[in-house]
Formats: C-alpha cells, structure tokens, sequence
C-alpha cells in the first residue's frame, strides 16, 4: 500500500476530468449565446454590405473624382468596428486554425489600412478607430505577442503610405495625426483587452458552471431511473445487476460487485458486460474500504498490481464503493479520474443498492418465514405429513367439487406394547419409519397425513379412488416388515377402515365412517381392511 486511504481521494498529477462523456454537452445553449449569435448575424450582413459600399466609395473617389460623404464613410466605419468586435466575441471560445487565422488576421490589418486610405480622418475623426480591431482580434484570440505584431505591422504600413503619397506639410502633419492615431489605438487596445479577456474568462468560468451543473442533474436523473429499476428488483441478485448495468449509462466502463465468502476470501459475485475476461480484482482495496465503509477512487499510479487489473478492464481509474447494510463492495471502472460529481453517482447507486438489497433480503426473510409457519400448521412435527387440519381441508375441497373420494383410516396395532416396552423414542421412530413406507407405496396423487397419536389417513381422490382396496393391501404389507431399533426388531400391524364418500356428504362425517370402519377391523382381531356400509 503505497497511499493513504481516504475517501473519494483524487490522484495527484491528474486533472479530474468531466464526469463522463455521454453526458457531456448535453445542455441547452444559453439565451445569451442564443442573442450574442442573433446580434453577430445581424452584423455579418451588414458587414458584407459594407464591402459593397466600399467598392463604391472607390469608385467615386478614384474612377470618377466624385465628392465622398465622410460622414456615411465614418458611420460605415463604426458599423465595421462593430462587425469585428462581434466577430471576435462569437469566437473567442473556438481554438483558432494557424492557416485560417493569419490569413483573417493579415486580410483585417489590410481593410484597416485600406479604410485609412479611404477615409479622410480629418473629417472622420472616429474612422481610425477600425485599426483597433485586428489587434483585439489577434491578442484575444492568440496572444498578446502576435497583437503588438499586428499594431507594429499596421505602423509601419501607415507611416509608409503617408511618406509615399503625401508631401510637404500636408504629408507631415498626416503623419504626426496618424501616429498620433496608433498611440491612440495602443492605448485604447489595452484597456479594452484586459477587460475581454476578464470578460471571456468569466463568460467560459459561468458556462462551464453551467454546463457541470446540467451534467450534474442528469447524472442524478439517471442514479433515479436507476434507483427505479434497483428497487423493482425481487431478488438481490437482480438488484446488484440492476445496479451494474446503471453504472454504464452513466458512462463508466463498467463495474463489478464483489462479496467474501465463508473463509472471508472476496470473489465476484456479479459483473457488467464490459469488464472484460479478467477475474483478479482489487482485492486489498476492497479489503479496506469494507473495513472503512468508506469509498475511494484510486489510478494506475496506486500500483504495478492495480495498474495491470485497470489495463485488462481498459480503464484508468476505479472507484470502489462500499454497500452498506450488506458485506458486498462495488468497483467501478472509468476510463479517465472521475470528479466529485461522478464519485457521488456511484455513492448514490450503492446507496439505493443497499436500500434495495436489505428490503429485498427482509422480503425473503419474511416469506420464508411465512411459509415455514404455514408449514408448521399444516404439518406433522414429527414425520412431516400433513396434519389434521390439511387433510380436513383437503377433504372439504374435494367435496366441494364434487370429486369421488375415498378415506382410509389406518390405526397401528401393538404400538402401545413398544412405547411400554422400548420408550417413547422407539415409539416416534416406529412412527416415522411407518409414515416414510406408507409413503413409498403410494402415488403421487395420493395424500397421507397423520391424524395423531398412532393413527394415519390416506385420501384417494379424482381418478384413484376406486383403489382403496388395493392400497389398503399395500399399506398392510409395508407396515407389517420389522423396525429395527438398536439392536431390536420392531413389529407393529394395522387396522385400516375403508369410507367411500356419498354425493352431498361433508368431511366429518366421511371421516367418522372410516374411523367406525377401522375400530370394527380392530374388534375383528386387528391387521385386516374394514369398509364401511
């Protein structure tokens, strides 16, 4: 053991990642995406169209000379500022490609100079302020490097159109007001950077918040489903399967229950579809979360040995789980370190687990005692045939449906001598040695019962009651074989009084013809079938 066991322990060196990928970006987009995306379309448009106007300010200005409305061109200006910013804000969030973006960025620096060369920021003094967005672009999308690349790149391209193009005192003073103008964009672009950038952290802090909490709530929604599932089941195997098979909707590998077993050697009891072939287990960790009863998660850098069991699940980690109220401990795997959030769903699972496996165990419990009690009542403590009441009840049924039924009522002669002579223990066993060869002799479709004391009934019913007579032979001969008993050999007879039951007649009075009958074979000299008349 090389790590201190404590619960829910995140391995050092790793990033606790997403709780798990079917439920990642599951959530609904925000309505302030929905508009930020709204506005940005908007301005797409309008951005496309400014192309087209600028076209057309070139050619009035270079084809045909004509006057130029700089306030249209300064106002067409700040709708380009807005288009790039919105741009800019609508992507912040997306990995920019190297190709792609160094062609956008170089194409921005581009319609910015070419909006300077246009514009006369003498008459448009906002119309400088397009150089401002492809070093926003460039610093809030890449780095901060590549933005004062930008601003110098466009310096240098402006102070070389101004002493290109213009002379004398004009050229100078466009080029101390354009200077002026980078200064401007400078310091305008860090401020306005800062506040991005804390901006577009916040706004991805929140919508990660978000989007953990909406993973959140449907991984609980589905530990209910499965909670559903868990306590529907009526055996606790079934509930641990349940239980299992949950684990993988939540998007982990998969996961094994694991219970000791007489020598306290812990073995599978049960296992997903998705653990593959291996049957060793984590075996020591399970050891200690049983005695902690507290659940842990643990990697490949626990041990060689952990290592080499999550390598033949291809997992990476496993959280093992404790089912209180039982002896069972549940493993399950994952294919990255889970978060909090998915440790609680196993801690969740197991829980409804143990609430399911104590009420399904109880249920047993109570049907099993149940049964044992009506057992009870309706049988002989010392054979374990039917007693009085159920042969009464049997008889009542078969009457009511009207069934031909026969009674043989069967009393043993020279019981008494051996209870006298050999003890009440020598008395039970002749009991029970009598029952179990009356038993043997009879069909399936035949009931013997004990009446009490020495005396024992047979119900023939349906399709077997004209057998009466060859039953009462049958009997006769098994009971008269000798009973050994320490030593000694046992003899005993029987007296049998044959009953026939007539329509309409009830079931004491079946019963007291047969009884009749029986005391009539015993007066007779006993071991001999008597029928009732």
């Amino acid at each position: 053991m090389n790590c201190p066991m404590e619960p829910s322990r995140r391995v050092s060196g790793q990033r606790p990642l997403g709780p798990v990928a079917p439920l990642r970006g599951a959530g609904p987009t925000a309505p302030a995406g929905l508009l930020i995306d709204a506005i940005g379309r908007v301005i797409g448009r309008l951005r496309a169209s400014l192309v087209v106007l600028f076209i057309a300010l070139v050619a009035l200005r270079v084809v045909l000379d004509a006057t130029v409305p700089w306030d249209l061109v300064g106002l067409l200006g700040i709708v380009a500022v807005l288009g790039w910013a919105t741009s800019i804000t609508r992507t912040t969030r997306d990995r920019p490609v190297r190709g792609a973006f160094t062609l956008e960025v170089l194409g921005d620096s581009a319609a910015a100079i070419g909006c300077l060369v246009l514009i006369d920021t003498s008459q448009t003094p906002l119309g400088w302020l397009v150089m401002a967005v492809p070093v926003l672009n460039a610093t809030i999308r890449h780095s901060l490097a590549l933005g004062g690349l930008v601003w110098i790149g466009m310096t240098v391209a402006n102070v070389a159109y101004e002493l290109t193009y213009r002379a004398g005192a004009e050229g100078v003073d466009a080029l101390l007001m354009g200077g002026q103008q980078l200064i401007a964009v400078a310091l305008l672009a860090g401020p306005a950077i800062f506040l991005v950038r804390q901006l577009v952290e916040e706004a991805d802090r929140r919508g990660a918040a978000r989007a953990e909490a909406e993973i959140d709530a449907m991984g609980v929604a589905r530990v209910a489903a499965a909670a559903k599932t868990i306590s529907a089941a009526d055996t606790p195997e079934r509930a641990v399967a349940a239980a299992l098979s949950a684990t993988r909707e939540l998007g982990f590998i998969g996961a094994e229950a694991y219970e000791p077993g007489a020598d306290g050697t812990w073995s599978i009891t049960s296992k997903g579809s998705n653990t593959g072939d291996s049957t060793g287990g984590p075996l020591d960790l399970i050891a200690l979360v049983d005695q902690s009863r507290r659940e842990v998660v643990v990697d490949a850098s626990h041990s060689a040995e952990l290592a080499q069991i999550l390598h033949g699940r291809r997992a990476q980690a496993v959280v093992i789980v404790p089912v209180l109220r039982s002896r069972l401990v549940l493993c399950v795997y994952a294919g990255t370190v889970p978060n909090e959030s998915a440790t609680q769903w196993t801690r969740l699972l197991a829980e409804h687990l143990s609430v399911a496996w104590f009420n399904v165990r109880k249920a047993h419990e109570l049907a099993e005692r149940a049964a044992e009690l009506s057992y009870r009542a309706t049988h002989d403590n010392l054979t374990g045939l039917p007693n009085r009441s159920f042969l009464v009840t049997t008889l009542d049924r078969l009457l009511a449906d009207r069934e031909p039924v026969s009674l043989l009522f069967i009393d043993l002669d020279g019981f008494k001598a051996v209870n006298d002579i050999h003890g009440h223990d020598a008395g039970d066993h002749v009991l029970v040695t009598v029952g179990s060869r009356v038993r043997a002799v009879l069909r399936d479709d035949m009931l013997l019962g004990r009446l009490g004391g020495d005396e024992f009934l047979i119900v023939l019913g349906g399709g077997v009651a004209n057998y009466s007579q060859e039953v009462a032979d049958r009997v006769m001969t098994a009971v008269s074989q000798p009973i050994e008993w320490h030593g000694s050999m046992l003899s005993v007879g029987s007296s049998i009084g044959v009953s026939v039951a007539a329509p309409g007649d009830e079931a004491h009075r079946v019963l007291r013809r047969a009884d009749e009958a029986m005391y009539a074979a015993k007066r007779s000299g006993g071991s001999r079938v008597q029928t009732s008349s």
